[in-house]
C-alpha cells in the first residue's frame, strides 16, 4: 500500500531487512521471551535501553522495614509485563539521582497472608521517606527465583546474600 502511494502522495518508500540476532528477528515477542526468561541482560541489548517498571510508591505492610530492609513498594497496572518471580539486580532512579537496588517480583510466600504478584525493592545506601513519588526501577541480572523459606530468620539471612551478590554484580561492571 505504502509503494502504490508513492506518486499519488510524494514520497518515497525505503523497505529495510528485519534485523536479526541468534537468527531471530528482533521483535517485540523475542524481546517479551527473554524478559519471561528474566534474561535481561539479552533483553536489555535488544531493547537498547534497560527493562523498567515506573510507578508511584505506595504503602505495603511495612514487613521489609520489620526485617531490617526497608522496600518500596510499587502499584503496576495488571497488565505490565513482569519477569518471573524471583530477585533481581536493579538500578533504581529516585528524585534525580540513580541507587542501586534488589527487587523481588511475586507474591511473598514466606509472609503469611495471600499477595498480588508485586514489586518491591530494596534501595541500598537509602533512607528517604518516597510515598507517592514516582520511581522507575530498571531490571539488569537475575540472581535467583523467588522462594518460601522455613523462617523469617532465613529470610533475612538470604536477603543479605541477595545484597552482597548485588553490590559484587555492580563492583564487576564498573
Amino acid at each position: 500500500l505504502l509503494q502504490s502511494l508513492e506518486d499519488e502522495l510524494g514520497y518515497k518508500t525505503i523497505v529495510h531487512e528485519k534485523i536479526q540476532e541468534d537468527e531471530k528477528d528482533i521483535s517485540s515477542t523475542f524481546v517479551r521471551e527473554e524478559i519471561s526468561k528474566g534474561n535481561f541482560e539479552k533483553a536489555n541489548h535488544l531493547l537498547g535501553y534497560e527493562f523498567f517498571a515506573k510507578s508511584m510508591v505506595i504503602h505495603g505492610n511495612e514487613i521489609g522495614r520489620t526485617l531490617g530492609f526497608p522496600t518500596i513498594n510499587m502499584q503496576l497496572a495488571p497488565e505490565k509485563l513482569l519477569p518471573p518471580n524471583g530477585v533481581y539486580v536493579t538500578r533504581v532512579y529516585v528524585g534525580e539521582k540513580w541507587y542501586q537496588g534488589v527487587s523481588n517480583v511475586g507474591v511473598k510466600p514466606t509472609i503469611k497472608g495471600e499477595y498480588p504478584v508485586g514489586v518491591e525493592t530494596y534501595i541500598l545506601d537509602f533512607c528517604q521517606d518516597v510515598y507517592g513519588q514516582v520511581v522507575t526501577v530498571c531490571f539488569l541480572h537475575k540472581l535467583r527465583d523467588e522462594m518460601k523459606f522455613s523462617s523469617i530468620e532465613d529470610l533475612k539471612n538470604q536477603m543479605q546474600k541477595d545484597i552482597i551478590q548485588t553490590q559484587k554484580y555492580y563492583k564487576n561492571i564498573t
